[in-house]
């Protein structure tokens, strides 16, 4: 494959179950399209994170639970500082077919620095 190291899965459940809680830790906030797949559900069980669950491709509701957290963040920035934020949708919804609307959702990760 031309590269020192590589993670080779046999499956695709077992690529997706096991990158989440690779990267997202116990004490990390994860942002979630409700609409995701039972692999990203496991993932976020292993995880072990404090899951937010927005509504299916609903931007404004995503952005309410940003707005949330952010208001969480100002109360304790000791811990703000220390705890990482990720959003977890997926571009083509395994289950419904639906397209993630990732431009909007790619502003909210920069506005709110997630």
């Amino acid at each position: 494959m031309g590269c020192e190291e590589a993670v080779l899965y046999s499956y695709g459940f077992a690529t997706v179950a096991s990158a989440i809680p690779a990267y997202a830790k116990k004490g990390d906030i994860i942002f979630v399209d409700k609409g995701v797949n039972f692999a990203i559900q496991k993932g976020l069980q292993a995880s072990r994170s404090r899951v937010e669950w927005f509504e299916h491709n609903d931007v404004e509701d995503l952005e309410r639970l940003l707005k949330e957290q952010e208001t969480r963040d100002k109360k304790d920035p000791k811990k703000a500082s220390t705890t990482r934020r990720f959003i977890i949708v997926e571009g083509l919804y395994a289950n419904t077919a639906d397209l993630c609307p990732l431009p909007r959702i790619m502003e909210l990760k920069w506005k709110y620095k997630v």
